[in-house]
């Protein structure tokens, strides 16, 4: 594997905590699933707002033909089938016209705002990864290098074999052995999932003491939600689809993205079995797309975005917006991002871990007047 495909692949995080706060010994644990769509998801063909003329008009070849109408305004993508059945059983919702505060359009400081949740390269540590440090968590990454979205912790840890395509795991074990009391056996539990994110693919498919799986998104999610449903399992799950940076070709490659999209939501929820209950998954990207198709039947970096929320800790189907029409556009060629992302993701926080929101918004997004949305979402 060499390092533009290393880079081009999904990833995954698992973080495990030690402690939590306000939730009651009584409650049952709560789980938090992260999507990263990286490369600029165009919300404006995953939920799409089939009521505006307007779009039709500027989008002549992008907007689908196989649409999955939720409401008078708004229709899902035709590939999201787990998740229009998760909205129809009242365990999905979408919230529109929304980012992060970032509106310049490059993929480096848009996902290092996406995991950064503030001005591009302003901190060093990530939203999760300092909500993570106010539970005690002790976050592993099963990776080459620590995902900024996680830092925030003194005890953020990471590990990675040295060989990718042979893993010995008698070798490995023993190693693990050795630092096992160091991460409160997280390392231990998890070498499985570390061999199925790095491994990859070969020619004989080999099982054993070398390797085995590969590291697709679903593969990931399936596993990793397995991980999740143990009853001394993660807390949280980060996982990384890339690939969303549509400047051509964009109905073709957005459908088969967004298939597998929701096969990762799906893989989530079959692995997660009765634990789905307990469970909210989100989903982040850095910058959403051009409203006017592109000269290749694409789009190209833009501003407003649209995202997923579901599992059973959702309580509120709906697609929540301020909607700000395409008629006013921002620049005059993005969707306005009307709902500040750090709000939503600061009430997905609350839910899952119990944090308050005044704390969340001077610790984690360090603003204070950051508007709580929980009431909103989840009712």
């Amino acid at each position: 594997m060499n390092r533009r495909e290393f880079l081009k692949g999904s990833s995954l995080a698992f973080l495990t905590s030690a402690a939590r706060l306000n939730i009651s010994a009584n409650e049952r644990k709560r789980k938090l699933i992260v999507i990263q769509l990286e490369g600029g998801l165009d919300g404006l063909s995953l939920v799409v707002p089939h009521s505006e003329h307007k779009l039709f008009d500027l989008r002549r070849n992008l907007v689908p033909d196989d649409l999955i109408k939720i409401s008078n305004e708004f229709a899902l993508h035709g590939a999201l089938k787990t998740f229009s059945n998760l909205v129809a059983t009242n365990q999905g919702a979408v919230i529109h016209a929304t980012n992060f505060p970032y509106t310049k359009r490059s993929h480096f400081e848009g996902q290092n705002v996406m995991q950064g949740g503030g001005k591009p390269f302003e901190y060093q540590s990530g939203w999760l990864g300092r909500a993570l440090s106010l539970l005690s968590h002790d976050p592993t990454a099963l990776s080459l290098d620590v995902p900024l979205i996680v830092r925030g912790s003194d005890r953020v840890t990471n590990y990675m074999p040295s060989l990718i395509t042979a893993v010995n795991l008698d070798r490995e074990n023993s190693f693990i052995s050795k630092i096992s009391a160091l991460h409160e056996g997280v390392v231990q539990e998890k070498l499985d999932s570390l061999r199925l994110r790095y491994a990859g693919k070969g020619p004989n498919n080999r099982t054993g003491n070398q390797w085995v799986k590969g590291r697709s998104p679903t593969e990931l999610a399936a596993y990793a939600g397995n991980e999740l449903s143990k009853p001394n399992g993660p807390d949280a799950v980060i996982i990384t689809i890339p690939e969303f940076d549509t400047h051509s070709n964009q109905i073709s490659r957005m459908k088969k993205l967004v298939n597998e999209l929701d096969q990762v939501i799906e893989s989530f929820k079959n692995g997660l079995g009765p634990v789905w209950d307990d469970t909210l998954l989100m989903t982040l990207t850095e910058f959403g797309r051009t409203v006017e198709e592109n000269g290749a039947k694409g789009t190209e970096h833009g501003y407003g975005s649209a995202a997923l929320l579901a599992g059973g800790l959702v309580t509120k189907t709906e697609v929540m917006t301020d909607w700000p029409g395409l008629r006013q556009l921002h620049e005059d060629r993005d969707l306005k991002a009307t709902i500040d992302y750090r709000s939503v993701c600061s009430a997905c926080l609350e839910i899952a871990f119990g944090l308050d929101h005044e704390e969340i918004a001077t610790k984690v997004f360090f603003e204070p007047k950051l508007p709580r949305l929980k009431q909103h979402i989840f009712g």
